[in-house]
């Protein structure tokens, strides 16, 4: 019986070895890309309430890099985009520069984000 077990096993396992494998997809055939991002601010912290800014902000410059290089954005739209991106990166910096949220300067790079957003949005 263990010897039966034993041929039907490895016939298994050598049959296993002789299948085929699908090859995996090659970065060509992706065509779309994937942003992932997150914080390291801890909780609690003023930079914690100003985290998700920082998170838009970086996807919206990377979004405006991959156009311009694929030729979807015009170097005019594109160093707009990042002009807003540096007000919004300078008012996010302020908004945290006591250690307490400075709501106004969130603010006004919240106003920043959404210039820049619209920009992308009007030259998909």
């Amino acid at each position: 019986m263990r010897a039966l077990l034993a041929a039907v096993a490895g016939a298994i396992a050598l049959l296993g070895g002789c299948a085929t494998p699908t090859p995996l997809p090659t970065p060509v055939a992706i065509k779309r890309t994937v942003d992932v991002a997150g914080t390291l601010a801890t909780a609690g912290s003023c930079e914690i309430n100003v985290a998700a800014e920082y998170t838009q902000l970086a996807l919206a410059r990377s979004t405006a890099a991959r156009r311009l290089d694929a030729g979807r954005l015009s170097v005019d739209i594109a160093s707009a985009i990042q002009r807003q991106a540096d007000i919004a990166r300078r008012e996010l910096d302020r908004a945290c520069r006591t250690g307490k949220l400075d709501e106004h300067e969130r603010d006004e790079a919240r106003a920043a984000i959404t210039r820049l957003n619209r920009l992308l949005e009007l030259n998909r």
